[in-house]
């Protein structure tokens, strides 16, 4: 038996070697195309590995910086190859469309990322003078629908309209389109409570 258990000592301490070396363990059961990309990324490891070596023995100091640049390189591919699998796990567990998902994996790491980012960004509130502006924009688009007839706006409408379209600090949208006089701004806001129902 001691034989036996030298001879498995020495196949995990080679196994551990290649797998510090080459960045897999050959004996892990993996499928045909995982197998072939590891074997490439070993042989790859391996072939920095001895470039680095063939230039410190060189002792050209040209040699070592390219060396060291070519593995500096290399490190980076190889953590961008990793933030994009993350990336294409990410997008496989969004609720997109397939279509859409097959769309974002084919675009490059870092425009990946910026929409993935855009996408979950959460969405934020509309400050008051926001939110504000979009009623207006909302009074004046049904004002537009109306053929402007301000009567036949509803009671929550003609309060924006006459306490914000009409009374603004700086002139209004109608005064600068002339369609109501100027003297209109040093009337009182009216305010008015509205019941739903």
């Amino acid at each position: 038996m001691a034989i036996g258990d030298f001879f498995k000592g020495i196949g995990q301490g080679v196994g551990r070697g290649l797998t510090r070396i080459g960045g897999y363990d050959p004996m892990q059961q993996v499928s045909p195309e995982e197998a072939a990309r590891r074997r490439q990324e070993g042989l790859a490891a391996l072939q920095r590995s001895l470039g680095k070596s063939s230039a410190i023995l060189s002792g050209d100091p040209r040699r070592m910086q390219l060396a060291e640049q070519q593995m500096q390189i290399a490190e980076s591919e190889k953590k961008e190859s990793e933030l994009n699998k993350k990336l294409d796990d990410a997008i496989d567990k969004s609720n997109l469309p397939q279509s859409q998902k097959d769309l974002l994996k084919s675009l490059n790491t870092q425009t990946k990322a910026q929409t993935l980012m855009q996408a979950y960004e959460p969405t934020k509130e509309p400050k008051a003078g926001e939110q504000i502006k979009i009623e207006e924009l909302n009074v004046l688009r049904t004002l537009e629908a109306l053929d402007g007839d301000v009567n036949k706006l509803n009671n929550y409408e003609k309060l924006i309209y006459k306490n914000f379209i009409e009374k603004e600090d700086s002139q209004s949208i109608l005064q600068q389109l002339g369609l109501i006089p100027n003297n209109t701004s040093n009337q009182p806001l009216e305010i008015e409570e509205i019941k739903k129902g």
